[in-house]
């Protein structure tokens, strides 16, 4: 080959990378035209398809992926997430680079049953990724008491517990962020989880006043309730309140035998009046009392006694029986 034919070759070569190197400068100056780009460099947001994907309240998903198109190195800072409905989901997301395609991860979190669409932008608004739906699922269908018996306060009662059972589809949940437990009326008492007993399933009821209410357990979002647990707090039966009613008993019973009394005369055999006045001389202080069969102290109040209390006059009892703490001070 030639000097001359080889400079000819070698012209052409150098020509030709001239010619690429143009065409390329060119056609990025055609792509920066047409493809714009937010202040931090970024020209494209992806949004990996999760609209099949099952996402329940309460319950943080698995990390998707959102590919990020960007000329320069960008800060997760210089993307926002918008989601038309927060109270539905609650979206986080972190920049991440170690996945194929430089991006983000994000977790889905559901708050309550419904669907919303979300999207990725940058903070200027400049680039926007396409909308995505994601649909939550309430986790917890079905909420029950173990027992739907009334609650019942004796008034020397303060606090009883309730037991529970809840159905899940994921049992990934913070129990206190899925549901709430309510009264009806806060004033006669409250109801609240008792994280600290070691017992998943079990809630406290205190007294705080004499009354009726209702108790239950529902959903934060109240699509879910539980049965209603009908609590009766009884009143605290003061020594002057046992009075009067053992004086209205009496005077009763005492109207009851003045009318019989009047009706007829019937005619009392010796052991009769003997009866009668041996009975008479029982009632002594006019003060009924009541002990138990095994106790050693004398209640004012039958329920204190318990189901077998015995009633007595309260002198029969003093002396052999010492006063109850709870209801005969």
């Amino acid at each position: 080959m030639t000097k001359k034919k080889s400079k000819i070759i070698i012209c052409i070569i150098v020509g030709s990378i001239v010619l690429c190197l143009f065409s390329c400068c060119l056609l990025g100056v055609i792509i920066g035209e047409d493809t714009p780009e937010s202040e931090a460099g970024i020209y494209s947001l992806l949004v990996e398809d999760i609209a099949e994907e099952e996402f329940y309240t309460s319950v943080t998903s698995k990390e998707y992926k959102v590919t990020v198109g960007a000329s320069n190195d960008y800060d997760a800072s210089d993307i926002k997430v918008v989601v038309e409905n927060p109270k539905i989901a609650e979206i986080e997301f972190k920049k991440d680079d170690s996945f194929s395609s430089v991006g983000l991860t994000i977790t889905v979190k559901g708050l309550q049953a419904g669907s919303t669409n979300f999207r990725f932008e940058t903070v200027d608004g400049i680039i926007k990724s396409d909308s995505a739906e994601i649909t939550i699922a309430q986790n917890i269908p079905k909420i029950e008491f173990n027992s739907t018996d009334d609650l019942v306060f004796d008034y020397w009662e303060d606090a009883k517990s309730l037991y529970f059972t809840l159905s899940s589809y994921s049992s990934s949940y913070e129990l206190e962020e899925s549901v709430e437990f309510v009264s009806e009326n806060t004033e006669i008492v409250s109801i609240e989880y008792d994280a600290d007993s070691g017992v998943s399933d079990k809630c406290t009821v205190t007294k705080l006043s004499a009354g009726e209410t209702y108790v239950y357990i529902q959903t934060k979002d109240k699509s879910v309730i539980s049965e209603k647990i009908k609590v009766i707090v009884k009143a605290e039966e003061t020594e002057t309140t046992l009075q009067e009613t053992q004086e209205a008993v009496q005077t009763a019973e005492t109207a009851t035998n003045n009318t019989a009394q009047a009706t007829t005369e019937p005619v009392v055999s010796y052991e009769a009046h003997t009866e009668s006045y041996t009975q008479t001389e029982a009632v002594k202080s006019g003060v009924t009392v009541y002990i138990a069969p095994t106790g050693k102290k004398y209640h004012y109040s039958s329920d204190c006694a318990g189901k077998n209390a015995i009633a007595k006059d309260l002198d029969d009892v003093t002396g052999s029986y010492d006063p109850c703490k709870k209801c005969a001070q």
